[in-house]
């Protein structure tokens, strides 16, 4: 049981850029406008990947997730990589028990 993905040129580039503009301070936090009527929130999917940002307390916050899953609908593994309110970025990943990751 093994954990493959296969990732073309693009795929790798936007990801890539997904990630420069999450991790940038500047973008991260932006002071947002409230549209009358407009959404809270956005979700963006790119093959395995999705993009979630949402307004909190007027400013963007960014996430890039994803789930990699068994063939019987078994969680394998979940990966987010976000935004924090002062610039920094937080990477979570859940893995299942018995897990031994090398140095």
């Amino acid at each position: 049981m093994g954990l493959h993905m296969k990732l073309g040129p693009k795929a790798v580039s936007a990801c890539g850029a997904i990630l420069f503009s999450l991790m940038s301070p500047a973008s991260a936090q932006q002071q947002v406008a409230a549209v009358p009527d407009g959404p809270s929130s956005l979700r963006e999917v790119y093959q395995d990947w999705s993009v979630t940002c949402s307004v909190r307390e007027k400013a963007r916050v960014c996430s890039l997730a994803q789930d990699q899953v068994q063939q019987n609908g078994q969680r394998l593994l979940a990966m987010e990589i976000a935004a924090r309110p002062d610039g920094s970025t937080t990477a979570t990943l859940l893995l299942p028990f018995g897990i031994l990751l090398d140095p």
